[in-house]
């Protein structure tokens, strides 16, 4: 099942992820999704993927619409994840904190999803802000939320979108050093004229 216009206003292609175990959390109540640059649907923001630990393997989990020409190493790519806390059990900063990975590498430590979002039932999200390393991957993307230690609650994720960097001839590329202006690219936006990030593909992490 695909999720798009019009409960996405831009009309991505938000593709369905099918829990293999009972770890999903699903409220009614309605998400604030103002303020979250990327825009995403409600319904994405309503549903929680719940796990200590949540692996997310775009390759194995999407195989479907996740190939080989979907993402290559010889191609520069960046990844924003979607939360909301929509437990209404979570009502505190510190009861839900998570480490953040894609690829192996840090994305956001510690993320207090209650606290970064001012409450529950607030739209969140994170995006990284250098490009993430497929070659070792064998051009994949590994998607990884773990709870810490102290943590009250479970991980949780609500969705994950992937754009690519292009050129301003919409060209695909990779910048040669951080100085191209690449490091300090955001969703949809550049500090520079030369590079632009697109949405390549979109992912709803719901049962």
């Amino acid at each position: 099942m695909v999720c798009r216009y019009p409960n996405d206003s831009i009309d991505r292609f938000w593709w369905r992820y099918v829990s293999k175990r009972n770890d999903v959390n699903v409220t009614t109540q309605n998400v604030n999704v103002n303020g979250i640059p990327d825009y995403p649907p409600m319904a994405v923001l309503q549903t929680n993927l719940i796990a200590d630990n949540i692996t997310i393997n775009l390759a194995e989990d999407f195989r479907n619409v996740f190939t080989t020409s979907t993402v290559t190493g010889s191609h520069m790519y960046f990844v924003v994840l979607f939360f909301a806390e929509i437990d209404p059990r979570v009502n505190a900063p510190g009861q839900r904190v998570v480490d953040l990975t894609v690829n192996g590498g840090v994305f956001v430590e510690a993320a207090d999803i209650y606290a970064d979002a001012s409450g529950t039932y607030n739209g969140l999200e994170y995006y990284t802000n250098t490009s993430i390393p497929l070659g070792p991957y064998s051009d994949n993307i590994i998607i990884e939320a773990t709870a810490k230690t102290n943590s009250s609650y479970p991980a949780a994720i609500a969705g994950a979108e992937v754009l690519q960097l292009f050129d301003h001839s919409m060209n695909a590329t990779t910048p040669t050093s951080s100085s191209d202006g690449m490091y300090n690219c955001s969703p949809h936006t550049h500090t520079r004229t030369h590079y632009v990030l697109r949405h390549i593909t979109s992912y709803c992490l719901f049962d």
